[in-house]
């Protein structure tokens, strides 16, 4: 899929609040689930929710490893369900204003999460 059909679709999820199942792998069934925080034109940065309902903390990738996404399934509910049991909600918005589409968002995790001695 092109990055720019991934952005409008990430993009309508970001506005919706929805848990999304990201794909990366195409040979694998494996996903990384998460409400989207931040897309650019090139990356998407999503705070990372585990299948027991806890939050485990950002991940950035480049859209063009994106290339399925999945809303509203069974996990995903599931996911959700024992959060919510679990006295973990949704986190308040990492950014108080969205980047620009043409900033990175690599940048940004790199100068905010990584610190230097």
């Amino acid at each position: 899929m092109s990055t720019k059909f991934m952005y409008e679709r990430l993009i309508k999820c970001q506005e919706e609040q929805k848990l999304v199942a990201i794909y990366t792998v195409r040979e694998a069934d494996y996903f990384e689930a998460g409400y989207i925080e931040a897309l650019t034109a090139s990356d998407v940065m999503f705070r990372a929710r585990r299948a027991d309902g806890y939050e485990e903390g950002f991940v950035v990738l480049p859209l063009e490893m994106v290339y399925r996404i999945e809303i509203d399934t069974a996990f995903l509910k599931t996911a959700e369900l024992l959060a919510k049991q679990l006295g973990q909600p949704r986190s308040p918005a990492f950014f108080d204003k969205v980047p620009n589409k043409k900033h990175s968002l690599f940048e940004i995790a790199m100068d905010t999460f990584i610190y230097y001695e």
